[in-house]
């Protein structure tokens, strides 16, 4: 009899100066999440607060990073990467930035995946996959919750997506981190050039995160 399972996923995500923003997508991002780790400062309190509050679980853990010394996207995301990797080995990770969300049909997709045991250890010794989707992108929340009241969710910007884009990557193998010399982009493509095989997911997700397009965003744009 063969052997199934669910696939779990880990998540990293840089809120740096961002809960504003990162308040509206922990509800819509956390169950899906075996454990989802989100770095920021340690005198970023409204972020602490807000995982604080929102904390299912106790799903999320605070990843601590001196953005105050240095805003350095890469060097961040390198050292939680270095962390989870040997805590979970045999997990999917997903880096996915603060003003992203999953959609229904992505986290569907996702909780709905089972793996044979055979094809696991095949997926452990074959060449290195990094997956990607496109992303909706939408100016604000108000703007995607009064989309979704009139059904009309995909009348909003839609983009093919980019594996080099550093909204939504997932990958397996523990071997390739995000490259600490490079500060902010394009520490997300040196990332994705070191996987032999891309995969396309079929559903999107949502990205609110356009440059200027959120007026309270206090984010470094680097990260």
């Amino acid at each position: 009899m063969i052997e199934y399972f669910k696939p779990q996923y880990i998540g990293i995500t840089i809120s740096y100066n961002y809960g504003d923003v990162l308040k509206y997508t922990i509800d819509k991002n956390i169950n899906l999440f075996k454990k989802w780790y989100i770095i920021t400062d340690e005198t970023d309190q409204e972020t602490i607060d807000i995982i604080k509050k929102l904390n299912k679980n106790n799903i999320i853990e605070i990843a601590f990073f001196n953005f105050r010394k240095e805003i350095n996207r890469g060097k961040a995301t390198s050292t939680v990467q270095r962390m989870v990797h040997l805590l979970y080995p045999n997990d999917w990770i997903i880096l996915i930035e603060a003003d992203t969300f999953f959609t229904k049909e992505l986290e569907a997709f996702l909780k709905e995946q089972s793996i044979s045991l055979e094809d696991f250890n095949n997926i452990k010794n074959s060449q290195p996959i990094l997956a990607y989707t496109g992303r909706i992108i939408v100016k604000d929340i108000n703007e995607y919750d009064y989309l979704i009241k009139l059904n009309k969710e995909r009348s909003a910007q839609y983009q093919k997506g980019n594996p080099a884009a550093g909204y939504f990557q997932m990958y397996f193998h523990k071997n390739y981190y995000y490259p600490e010399e490079i500060e902010g982009w394009p520490s997300d493509l040196v990332f994705a050039k070191k996987f032999k095989y891309l995969d396309k997911l079929p559903y999107p997700v949502i990205h609110l995160g356009e440059i200027n397009r959120w007026k309270k965003a206090k984010t470094y744009k680097g990260l």
